[in-house]
């Protein structure tokens, strides 16, 4: 894959629309509470010495009330620092929220020492040093260094190959299609979708999850990486299709279109129906198979 230059890049912007009013109203408030309920698994986690330390994306929301929570349980969570929405948690810099835009805190969980040595480390750029701290595996630590030398900020790209469409097999670790929305199992861009030890650390979150009484964000999870999803990049701009939305936002700059598919193995009732992938064609009788089509054909209307 051709990449421009990394000082190309376009502002931090993310746009999602849905393909009903209906897939709004279903899924919109499930994929809200899986995202709002990984912090809370990351504070059960430490508090119940499941790990020593954790680090989650956080929105502004969540941070005050954590934080009050956290201190009666003994644990320490503190922001590292702050991004885009469009902008995945492993960017190569903090910045500064925009005025009037939505952001995102990156925040360490563990012990007020643990924490301390996440906070040196991350204002001294040493994000690998971070990551790895917080257990994640140390082959998808070393590629995420790549990202680092490059000045990647978009993990997909790294995984997709050269040609002009990958398909994604059966089993694949999925979760970074969806780091836009804030539902992946792991923060860590995993070295390859299908990293064995990247999965065991993703049924560990999902255990604890299930342990910390989120059972039913779990299950929803688990049938929104049954979908199928594609994701393609052009020009610094990503596109996400999904069965229930369509999202646009920031990537990296290339100059030839990079095409990741997934097919998956469900889809949802609320999914829309279409032509091309990722969606389902409509059950229902195209209209040029209907009869009174064929009889219009046969009752040409003649002019002159």
């Amino acid at each position: 894959m051709s990449q421009i230059p990394p000082f190309f890049r376009l502002p931090d912007f993310l746009r999602t629309t849905w393909v009903s009013d209906r897939a709004r109203d279903v899924w919109k408030p499930k994929l809200d509470a899986i995202r709002d309920a990984w912090p809370e698994v990351a504070l059960g986690m430490v508090a119940g010495g499941l790990a020593k330390r954790a680090l989650r994306a956080l929105p502004p929301r969540l941070i005050f009330r954590l934080q009050a929570e956290a201190k009666r349980r003994g644990v320490a969570v503190a922001p590292l620092g702050v991004r885009g929405v469009a902008i995945p948690c492993y960017a190569l810099e903090s910045r500064l929220p925009i005025l009037g835009k939505p952001f995102l805190y990156d925040a360490a969980f563990g012990t007020e020492e643990a924490v301390r040595e996440m906070e040196m480390l991350w204002e001294r750029c040493d994000y690998r040093a971070v990551y790895r701290l917080a257990g994640f595996p140390e082959c998808c630590v070393a590629a995420f260094q790549q990202d680092i030398e490059t000045r990647r900020i978009d993990s997909l790209g790294r995984l997709a190959s050269s040609t002009s469409c990958l398909e994604v097999e059966s089993g694949a670790l999925v979760d970074p299609f969806w780091r836009w929305l804030n539902i992946e199992r792991i923060t860590c861009p995993p070295c390859s979708l299908h990293c064995a030890k990247a999965k065991e650390e993703s049924l560990l979150w999902m255990d604890a999850a299930a342990y910390c009484g989120y059972r039913a964000e779990i299950d929803s999870l688990r049938e929104v990486l049954s979908w199928p999803v594609e994701w393609s990049a052009l020009h610094g701009i990503a596109e996400l299709k999904t069965p229930i939305l369509k999202a646009a936002g920031t990537t990296d700059t290339t100059n030839a279109k990079v095409l990741l598919r997934y097919r998956g193995e469900g889809y949802p009732h609320e999914g829309a129906t279409g032509l091309g992938f990722p969606y389902r064609p409509s059950d229902k009788a195209a209209l040029t198979s209907s009869s009174g089509f064929r009889r219009g054909l046969d009752n040409l209307i003649q002019i002159g």
